[in-house]
């Protein structure tokens, strides 16, 4: 311990923007050169943690990390300094509406209970008021630290220089962001399958999700007709991700078997839905969601073709 120092962060949204922020988390890391503790994920919307994404993901960095069960098996639970990040910078922070649909999510930020939940004991916390994106530069200022273990209660969107996500992820390639589900979870998916001809669509119709699209992107998710529409005739079975009922999409489901997979754990659910979309021959997705940018931005990695992947 005395010759390395550690840096955690509070996961706060879902298992899409999370894999995304593993770049924002790696370069803060790198700026403060400190080893990144990977912390558990919560399940959506609450704070019961389960495993780090590392358990789900081969981490593809060559920067140095530790699991959390690792670090407090080895070093404890101290945490000698926690920067409480308030993010004057995010519109949604200061929206009465959003921090209505996400109570978890500001309470992890303003009351660091992420780090309480993962069994952490946070010795001084020290506030920091961000009011808009920071270079390297000014990370390496803000949370200039010499105690061996700091945390960040919140990370995504502080780094100006994070890729943005408002482009189709086709072609791209961005630093510490993990394309490789750890075989387990493959192997769950490809039982699944079982056949070629396979289509797969992600449908989001939750409450959270609308109300989110529409304050931050005045828009509106796709349709089930809309969706529907662009499953090539080709597909023999429909595989749907999604976290609600699919009845809406079954009016529509003419000649085609739409099948969903299950799984107790609702981590281990959204992981093997990732792999059987990434790995489908077609993949229908909406811009609204960060699981369907994953899922595009995987395929894309693993070599499919980009007319194969649609994002409405």
């Amino acid at each position: 311990m005395a010759e390395q120092r550690f840096l955690i962060y509070q996961p706060t949204h879902g298992l899409g923007v999370e894999l995304f922020l593993l770049n924002t988390a790696f370069t803060i890391a790198a700026t403060l050169d400190r080893t990144l503790i990977i912390p558990p994920m919560p399940d959506l919307e609450t704070t019961n943690y389960r495993c780090g994404l590392d358990h789900y993901f081969a981490l593809d960095t060559d920067l140095p990390w530790i699991s959390t069960p690792e670090f407090l098996a080895r070093y404890g639970s101290g945490i000698d300094a926690a920067f409480k990040v308030i993010p004057e910078y995010r519109e949604e922070y200061t929206s009465p509406v959003i921090r209505t649909l996400h109570p978890v999510w500001t309470d992890c930020i303003e009351n660091l209970t992420g780090f309480k939940q993962m069994r952490f004991d946070v010795r001084r916390v020290v506030p920091v008021h961000v009011s808009r994106r920071m270079t390297r530069g000014e990370i390496a200022t803000a949370f200039a630290c010499a105690e061996p273990v700091i945390a960040l209660s919140f990370i995504n969107g502080i780094l100006d220089e994070t890729t943005r996500l408002d482009e189709p992820p086709i072609g791209i390639s961005i630093p510490h962001v993990p394309t490789r589900i750890r075989e387990p979870y493959i192997s769950m998916a490809r039982s699944f399958i079982g056949t070629n001809g396979v289509a797969a669509l992600h449908w989001r119709r939750q409450y959270n999700i609308k109300k989110m699209a529409k304050f931050l992107e005045n828009g509106k998710l796709p349709t089930a007709k809309e969706m529907m529409d662009n499953v090539p005739s080709a597909a023999q079975q429909l595989l749907v991700a999604s976290d609600t009922r699919i009845d809406a999409l079954r009016r529509f489901a003419t000649h085609k078997q739409l099948r969903r997979f299950r799984h107790q754990d609702p981590q281990v659910n959204a992981v093997v839905d990732m792999a059987l979309c990434a790995n489908a021959e077609w993949f229908i997705g909406t811009y609204a969601s960060t699981f369907s940018f994953y899922v595009a931005y995987m395929r894309s990695a693993l070599g499919a073709e980009p007319a194969s992947t649609v994002l409405l």
